[in-house]
């Protein structure tokens, strides 16, 4: 039996070293050649991020009826899920009326 797988190990040797060949090629092909990975399309990807999140935080801002809920303490579950699940962050003051700010919450 030993023997037997020996023989088929040696006889078709040649395919492992292929295989691991081939693995390696498309490794390479997958992380130093692709177009992500190129300047033009990293800025492409950085630049959908930033304009999907500003138009994200434009909607939130919109929202008012959402920050006043904030600012009164009166947000519900669905609001603070909705919050922390963007992918920016978010802080939120509260002017007082001697000017200075008090931070009443982030994400």
């Amino acid at each position: 039996m030993k023997r037997f797988l020996s023989d088929i190990v040696y006889r078709h040797a040649y395919l492992l070293i292929i295989s691991a060949w081939l693995f390696t090629l498309s490794f390479v092909f997958s992380n130093y050649l692709s177009f992500n990975n190129s300047p033009q399309g990293v800025r492409r990807l950085l630049q959908g991020h930033i304009e999907t999140s500003e138009k994200d935080l434009a909607s939130l801002l919109d929202d008012t009826a959402r920050i006043g809920r904030f600012l009164r303490d009166a947000e519900t579950e669905q609001d603070v899920l909705e919050l922390t699940s963007r992918s920016y962050g978010v802080f939120l003051y509260d002017i007082r009326a001697d000017g200075m700010r008090r931070l009443v919450g982030w994400n």
